[in-house]
């Protein structure tokens, strides 16, 4: 008999699903010991290309979101007065995608430091920032 977790149970091995065989086999598990790489060795192009000059304005502290411009170094990621496109396209980091069509050392650092605010400060739970189309394609660009 073959447990599968659950109280259930096979009585023959050729019943498991065959992506059970393969996961499950201890020589599978011997492949996971590889060391992990520290980074990739090559990325795929983005699909969604940004725009330099953009990119360029955020550096120099202004966010264009949703048709309005956000002037700040580091953007108050819950502006009680801010429309909810604006705040959405915040905390979705699409802009991100702009940053990284600056394309230089500056611009790098700064997408790396304005991800470390949202963490340390944005991360809270909101409607806007949680919504799920939101949490998507902030998912995405930190991919």
């Amino acid at each position: 008999m073959i447990a599968l977790g659950a109280g259930k149970f096979l009585d023959d091995w050729s019943q498991l699903p065959a992506a059970d065989l393969v996961f499950a086999n201890p020589l599978y598990q011997l492949s996971l010991l590889a060391r992990v790489p520290k980074r990739l060795a090559r990325l795929p192009p983005s699909p969604w290309p940004g725009s330099a000059e953009r990119g360029s304005a955020i550096l120099a502290g202004r966010f264009n979101c949703a048709g309005q411009t956000v002037r700040a170094d580091r953007p108050d990621w819950f502006h009680r007065d801010a429309a909810a496109a604006v705040l959405a396209e915040l905390h979705s980091f699409s802009w991100l995608d702009d940053l990284a069509a600056a394309g230089d050392e500056a611009a790098q650092s700064r997408a790396r430091d304005l991800v470390a605010d949202w963490l340390v400060r944005g991360r809270k739970w909101s409607r806007v920032s949680w919504a799920p189309e939101v949490l998507g394609s902030r998912i995405a660009a930190w991919l």
